[in-house]
This record gives structure tokens, sequence and C-alpha cells, in this order.
């Protein structure tokens, strides 16, 4: 398997621009496309040494990536060797990755759960009333094109449907509104309008509300991202044939 086999040059364009996120969305896919490949041979005799060389370029694909995004602690492992890789290269990293990609996953779901929030009924209510109010007003202006005013009617559209949510990213909502005000900000007429600036901003002052309503009734990890490592592996000990010497031989009986 070569790198478009693992990914698609759609995969490439949609990446996150994260690098750890982007590492472990480019990993998920590889892995996924992986199984596909192993799932695909005949059940023949040699079909492991296909098997083996794909998960030697998995190996490959997935150190490339680390270091092209500089992600430790895959960037600084070498990339492996052809010559002798065999099953036990295979378990050690695919132990690591697992135990990395356990950490990264349950730590991005800790800081998504810190940068959401749960908005109370009564909240979201005032949210909807005042994206009504921004709906009306954008029907009304005259300075809005067609295409303006059925982009910003989408982004509303978005912002409702991420205020559905049980627990609503404060970004996304941010991310939205920002884009919508961004549509309009070339037409004076609207973004300058008093009560468009009065709805907007106390859309935001809600959005805080809520954001610190929702922080004083839990209690998260510190803020900072967990330190990922890789399990630490104990020295494996020699085993050392014991050897016996020729002399030995006089003293067995016959």
């Amino acid at each position: 398997m070569d790198v478009y086999e693992f990914v698609s040059a759609d995969d490439l364009a949609q990446a996150p621009e994260d690098p750890t996120a982007a590492f472990a969305y480019f990993v998920g896919i590889a892995q996924r496309r992986l199984k596909e490949s192993i799932r695909s041979y005949p059940d023949e005799n040699d079909t492991w040494r296909m098997i083996q060389d794909d998960k030697f370029n998995f190996h490959n694909y997935v150190i490339g990536v680390a270091k092209a995004y500089k992600v430790d602690p895959f960037q600084d492992m070498e990339v492996p060797d052809p010559e002798g890789y065999d099953h036990t290269d295979i378990r050690r990293f695919e132990t690591d990755l697992a135990h990395f990609m356990t950490q990264l996953v349950h730590g991005n779901a800790i800081r998504d759960r810190r940068d959401s929030v749960t908005i109370p009924d009564t909240l979201k209510d005032r949210l909807r009333s005042h994206v009504a109010a921004l709906q009306t007003a954008i029907d009304n202006n005259d300075g809005l094109t067609e295409a303006k005013k059925v982009a910003l009617h989408a982004k509303l559209r978005e912002f409702l449907e991420a205020l559905d949510s049980n627990r609503v990213p404060i970004w996304k909502l941010t991310t939205i509104l920002v884009g919508a005000m961004s549509i309009g900000a070339n037409v004076v007429q609207f973004i300058d309008s008093p009560s468009v600036q009065k709805v907007v901003t106390t859309m935001w002052t809600t959005i805080a509300e809520a954001k610190a309503a929702s922080d004083e009734q839990r209690r998260l990890p510190s803020n900072e991202p967990p330190q990922i490592l890789l399990p630490p592996r104990r020295p494996r000990p020699k085993l050392v044939r014991e050897r016996f010497s020729a002399d030995l031989d006089d003293e067995i009986p016959f």
C-alpha cells in the first residue's frame, strides 16, 4: 500500500488544521483502509506475507505523518527496516499507537466537554428570539443583496441547529455568529444598524452567561493538555544458555 491507498486527495483537503487533530484524523482513515485491504486478501498460505507488507507500510506511513505534523513521540521514531521486520515489531508499534490514540481521544473528549455548555431552555429561548430579530432585520434591509440574505439566513439556521444539541460547543456558536457578521460586514447600512448591533451584543452576553452558569455547576480536570507518553518498557533479560565444560564428560559413568 502506498500513501494514496491510505488517504485520498479529498481526505487531505478536509484535514483539520490542528496538528494533533490532523494526525489522529489521518491515522483513523489509514487504519480503516488497512483493515479493508487485509479483509480483501484470499485465505491462502502466503497471505500473511501480504498482510505483513501492508502493516509495514502502515507503520511507515504513520511515522511519516507524525514527522510532517511534528507529533511526539512518533516523529522521533526511526523508519522501520524492511529487513527483519516481523510480528514482534508489528505488535510493539500497534500497542504504542493504541496507547497514544487512547490518551488523545479521551483528552479531546475532556477538552470538548470543557469548551461546551448545557444551555438552559430559558437562555435557548432568548437566543432563538434574538435570531428571529436578526432574520427580520436581514429581510428588511435594502442594502443586502439576495445572495447575502440567503447566506446570512443559512448561517442563522446553522446557529439554531447547534442550539438544539444537548451540549453546545461554545466555539461553534461563536464561529457561526462571527461568520454571519462577516457576510454583512461590507454593508454599512446593515452592520452599523443600532438594532442589529444591539441584538448581536445581547447574543454574545447570553452565550457568556450560559458558559459561566455551566462552569459553576461542574468540576473538570485542569485545562492543561494531557502529557502523552508511550508506556516505558522494562528491559528484557537476555537468556544465556549455560555452557558445560567438556571436562565433565570424564565424570559421566558408563
